[in-house]
């Protein structure tokens, strides 16, 4: 009789421990986390894909439906030659110029998917999550269209003159391709530009002449502002003998016409008092030596 009990009892603790792990499992299958920046698609096996998506949080839902998470607000992404985000590999690629020569670059995009057109996304892309689209179909269609638009320009005009043009149409083309899809390109843009040897080394050279043409440029206008200010400083000095000999020409022409015969006699008077005191100062005596020759015996200044 009490093995029956005992028996009886563990039965009922099975079935109780066989339900609570149904409970689990079905409460477990029923509860679907949408993370931050995301919505949920809703796929009904027995009615399809439901028009209402699911915001951010917990939520329970039948085991019957399943439900995929599409990114809703801005995700960007890195393909560079170095390591971003954990990522070692080498993302960067290569695209085509005019002159059928590659350019290696790396490139960052921002995007997010309508969250209006997701049940749309859902069904073109086959219940795929975000991860997989992003890694297929936009990749895809970034390169495509990055190639589109540098094939018409030629190394040097990719690596520096076009670039800014470049990342415009790219922008443009690669956002209009995407919105069909119900995708949305937040942004776009070149991290760096690799030519090929070749080209760089050709680059590099236009770089170096140019730059000694503006040297040429600089040393040719500094050559002409000396030029100039030389040519002011002799003219202003010209200048100032010029007025300088004008006014002599003027006194002069002034003292003649004040010029009297008294004023004669001063003069003459003067000059013969200056040639009396420099005899004094300076006598000369002349005196012949044996010959007939003369000289003049000039004393030391007192």
């Amino acid at each position: 009789m009490r093995s029956l009990k005992t028996g009886a009892k563990i039965g009922i603790y099975l079935t109780v421990g066989i339900g609570i792990i149904i409970i689990i499992v079905l409460l477990n299958m029923s509860t679907v986390k949408i993370k931050p920046g995301y919505a949920g698609v809703i796929y009904d096996m027995s009615g399809g894909i439901e028009s209402k998506t699911l915001s951010q949080g917990w939520h329970f839902i039948s085991p019957t439906k399943k439900v995929t998470s599409y990114p809703i607000s801005t995700e960007t992404i890195f393909l560079s030659k170095n390591s971003k985000e954990g990522i070692t590999a080498d993302e960067s690629f290569d695209i085509n110029t005019k002159s059928g020569k590659s350019v290696n670059v790396d490139v960052s995009y921002s995007y997010r998917m309508d969250v209006t057109k997701l049940p749309d996304i859902f069904t073109k892309f086959r219940g795929q999550n975000a991860t997989i689209i992003e890694d297929n179909f936009i990749r895809r269609s970034l390169k495509s269209n990055i190639n589109n638009v540098s094939s018409l320009y030629e190394a040097m005009e990719v690596y520096g003159s076009a670039r800014a043009e470049l990342k415009g149409k790219t922008f443009e083309a690669f956002s209009k391709d995407m919105a069909q899809s119900g995708i949305i390109i937040e942004s776009f843009d070149f991290l760096a530009i690799r030519p090929d040897n070749s080209s760089m080394k050709a680059i590099q050279d236009k770089v170096d002449a140019e730059q000694k043409l503006q040297q040429a440029k600089i040393d040719q206008q500094k050559a002409t502002v000396e030029a100039q200010t030389a040519k002011i400083t002799a003219q202003g000095q010209a200048d100032s003998k010029l007025i300088s000999a004008e006014g002599e020409a003027k006194a002069n022409t002034a003292l003649l016409q004040n010029m009297t015969p008294q004023l004669i006699e001063y003069k003459k008077l003067e000059v013969a008092g200056k040639q009396a005191d420099a005899q004094a100062k300076w006598p000369v005596s002349t005196f012949v030596n044996g010959g007939t020759t003369p000289f003049l015996n000039i004393p030391a200044g007192k």
